[in-house]
């Protein structure tokens, strides 16, 4: 262990208090905010600047993994939940196959539509081959799926079928593949070449492709590894969609490169959770903060904390869950941060353990000069104002999407200093004095809810793509016990509206976390642009029942009255209605 590394370390153990010893990692977690915390900050960004010397000679992803595989090649690299063990070879010989595979079709970017294992072997083997990876969800209906594709220029798409694209499944390409994929495949390759294609609402149209990097991918897995303090034998819980950058960069990324193991599970299941960790001894675990409300909701029971989780890390746990969600679970380290795919350099994290934060930056530190909160006149607000996040884009250099146009209306140029220039994030975050980041609020034209952005957008063409509705306005409203907000749309029905019809209509053309979950039938024509910015503004203002007209809420898979009773209980934050689109 190199000097610098050691003494980062122990400073980093200095900062920590105290917590049980039988509990601890490689640090001990932080319960209460130390005096020593810049110097802790200090120490973490040495580790990491430490850590990217040793990888100085890598030019990919790829080579990252070969790394990994090559260090323990029969340790277990992925299980599925109610699947099969991988090992990094037996995972490393799906990915050459695939490799080869893709190598083969000639094409610069292949999209990608599955789940499990195989998905991360087709990630890992498109890097191989010098091939960008264009991530599609099999949660998505096919029709959704397509587009994306469309968006993101790919006529090829492996996996689940995606309409208007050909391809083979991959437990077919892993048949006919004789495998083998030389490292020349991707000598072209470099760090700052695009690796995936995300999809991102971003704050304001429709849903965009991004740009995720092979250097952010390294650094995500070298961020993530530091933060949460996992070792190699840690076995790490991951039931976000490997479609995004939780799932498969935080997480997965973070198994890369400590070594650890990834357990997949398709789809998070609540009543299966804590069974689940128990069965396969998942010491961590990445989250969005939905998980923790669904589990909120579940009956407490003394063995709870009973299992061999410690570490939880991703987005999303507010002040008011997470003392709770610590105590109930007896977690020992949680690591929240604040990030977008799009986004010109690595996350804000908090790892320090202060309930809300999601991010932490010293204010005497360098770094603190690369992230500012501006007001709507772009002038810096102060200490516990909230306020616009933006960050430095270094080199002068942005590119987050795959449409230039899109990354020019990202940036806001000599905002301080003549030629400086800066991200917009199109979020508001608020920051104190000790330099503790919380975020407040999204801004534009979307809404997050359940852990996904959507586009208001996207969402009024689908319903106008219906042909049942003749105008449609879509907003997002925060409901009381949920996190995020839910989709909420004033719409001018035509003459033979039938909402269980709708329902059926969005259902093949929006992801069930995009159809609304309020709506409001007007009887009256929505007035016309800049009018009709100010009817958004009143919907999401005043909620669902607070303007004229007929509403119905989304309740077991039906769009029923919105009734006194209903009302009453979205007030108050209770589990009827339930939301559920199916």
């Amino acid at each position: 262990m190199a000097p610098q590394t050691a003494l980062a370390l122990r400073m980093l153990k200095s900062a920590a208090a105290d917590a049980d010893d039988a509990a601890s990692r490689s640090w001990q977690p932080l319960i209460k905010p130390s005096a020593k915390l810049p110097e802790a900050y200090g120490a973490l960004s040495q580790l990491e600047s430490s850590r990217w010397r040793e990888l100085v000679n890598i030019r990919s992803w790829a080579d990252r993994w070969d790394m990994a595989v090559e260090a323990h090649p029969y340790d277990v690299a992925v299980e599925e939940v109610e699947g099969r063990r991988w090992t990094w070879e037996e995972l490393d010989d799906a990915a050459n196959r695939i490799g080869a595979w893709a190598a083969s079709t000639g094409r610069a970017r292949i999209g990608l539509r599955g789940e499990g294992a195989e998905y991360l072997a087709a990630v890992v083997g498109l890097t191989k081959a010098g091939v960008e990876a264009a991530l599609l969800s099999d949660r998505d209906p096919p029709e959704l799926s397509a587009s994306r594709a469309r968006l993101a220029g790919v006529d090829i798409v492996i996996g689940s079928p995606s309409p208007g694209a050909t391809g083979d499944s991959f437990q077919s390409i892993l048949s006919m593949s004789q495998g083998g994929i030389s490292s020349s495949a991707r000598e072209s390759v470099k760090l700052d070449d695009t690796a995936l294609v995300i999809f991102t609402s971003g704050t304001s149209g429709r849903v965009k492709a991004a740009r995720f990097s092979h250097k952010r991918l390294v650094g995500a897995g070298v961020a993530w590894g530091l933060r949460t303090g996992i070792r190699r034998d840690d076995r790490c819980y991951i039931s976000l969609p490997l479609n995004h950058g939780n799932g498969l960069a935080v997480a997965f990324g973070a198994c890369v490169e400590i070594g650890a193991t990834a357990v997949i599970r398709a789809k998070f299941s609540a009543s299966a959770f804590l069974d689940d960790v128990r069965r396969y001894r998942c010491t961590s675990m990445v989250y969005i903060g939905e998980l923790w409300r669904l589990l909120d909701r579940i009956p407490r029971l003394e063995s709870d904390r009973d299992t061999p989780l410690r570490i939880a890390f991703g987005n999303g746990l507010r002040r008011d869950l997470w003392r709770k969600t610590v105590e109930r679970f007896g977690l020992t380290h949680v690591v929240e941060h604040y990030g977008a795919t799009e986004m010109p350099a690595g996350a804000l994290t908090n790892w320090t353990g202060r309930p809300g934060a999601c991010g932490y930056v010293p204010p005497d530190h360098p770094d603190a000069d690369e992230v500012v909160l501006i007001d709507e006149s772009g002038c810096p607000v102060a200490a516990e104002e909230s306020g616009e996040l933006l960050l430095r884009v270094a080199e002068g250099k942005y590119d987050g999407y795959l449409d230039a146009d899109l990354n020019e209306a990202k940036i806001w140029r000599n905002l301080f200093a003549s030629g400086d220039m800066w991200w917009r994030s199109g979020d508001v975050l608020r920051r104190d004095a000790e330099g503790f980041f919380e975020f407040v609020d999204r801004l534009g034209d979307s809404f997050r809810w359940k852990g996904e952005n959507h586009s208001s957008v996207e969402v009024e063409e689908a319903l106008l793509a219906t042909g049942l509705v003749l105008e449609a306005a879509v907003v997002g409203v925060p409901i009381p016990g949920h996190d995020g907000k839910v989709g909420l749309a004033s719409i001018l029905s035509a003459s033979d509206f039938d909402p269980d019809l709708l329902l059926e209509q969005l259902r093949m053309r929006l992801p069930s976390t995009a159809i609304p979950c309020f709506l409001r039938l007007s009887d009256a024509s929505h007035a016309l642009t800049a009018t009709l910015k100010k009817m958004k503004s009143d919907l999401a203002e005043k909620g669902p029942g607070g303007l004229p007209g007929i509403w119905l809420v989304l309740h077991q898979g039906r769009y029923l009255p919105l009734n006194e009773m209903r009302l009453r209980a979205v007030k108050e934050g209770g589990s009827d209605p339930d939301f559920r689109t199916r």
